[in-house]
């Protein structure tokens, strides 16, 4: 998990949120998708693609070109193999993690789980090689 990525408020307009992923983009991980937070709150409200963000218009409301789904998330404590199956199934690059009252904590992104997974399961093969004894 990480938690350099970007997130902005849903006040905020396209040209804004582009503005801000100019400025921060050289300290976050990724900017695959941008994390629409509730500005009171700061829970998560929405999540943005870059490819919806470049295609809005600078006018328009970050919230106006987000998904129309509510966001995908998982908890801090899910099991890996899980985490992959939502991104594989929703054909995710990243997805929030949040806590139960959906603040939140960072994003796994794909290659986090792909390296976790070829760990484990590198770990599973040397253990069940190595000789009883």
């Amino acid at each position: 998990m990480t938690t350099e990525y970007v997130a902005v408020p849903a006040s905020w307009t396209v040209a804004q949120t582009l503005q801000h992923i100019r400025q921060v983009e050289r300290t976050r991980e990724t900017v695959y998708a941008i994390y629409v937070l509730d500005p009171a709150s700061q829970h998560l409200q929405q999540v943005v693609t870059m490819r919806r963000l470049i295609t809005g218009l600078p006018e328009e409301s970050i919230l106006d070109v987000a998904q129309v789904n509510p966001p995908v998330t998982v908890d801090a404590l899910m099991d890996q193999e899980e985490v992959a199956r939502l991104i594989r199934r929703h054909d995710l690059l990243a997805i929030p993690v949040v806590d139960a009252q959906q603040q939140r904590l960072g994003i796994v992104t794909v290659d986090d789980v792909l390296d976790a997974l070829i760990e484990e399961s590198a770990s599973s093969r040397c253990c069940a090689s190595a000789p009883a004894g």
